[in-house]
């Protein structure tokens, strides 16, 4: 993830998903999360939607860049600015195999079918 000053006042979130299963994946469900200081709940929360579907897919052993572009209000980026540190989390909540089934029955993508996939997540070898 790229997460320099930038991100709050440009507002882009890049991320670099690598494939390192061992079968193509046709979507991935990112959501990141901003924290300041030491407040209990994140800033602000989004999905980096444009890995949710990957045209072709994503093969494994390739990589791919998702940029997408956050909308925190004034009042958030207003504590981004004022926090001593900025901490930034990512999840993967789920993924889509290559037929674009997700390999969890939630959260999933307009895109994808709504069922789950019978692959497993095993790492592909080197």
């Amino acid at each position: 993830m790229d997460f320099s000053a930038d991100a709050i006042e440009g507002r882009s979130i890049t991320a670099i998903i690598r494939n390192e299963m061992n079968i193509p994946l046709g979507g991935v469900w990112l959501t990141y999360s901003i924290w300041a200081d030491d407040r209990p709940q994140a800033i602000y929360s989004a999905s980096i939607r444009p890995a949710a579907t990957i045209d072709g897919a994503l093969l494994p052993g390739e990589q791919m860049e998702a940029r997408d572009f956050h909308f925190m209000s004034d009042r958030e980026k207003e504590i981004a600015r004022d926090a001593d540190t900025l901490r930034l989390t990512i999840e993967v909540d789920n993924a889509a195999d290559g037929q674009m089934n997700g390999f969890l029955d939630h959260p999933s993508m307009g895109s994808w079918t709504g069922n789950t996939t019978e692959a497993t997540c095993a790492a592909r070898e080197s």
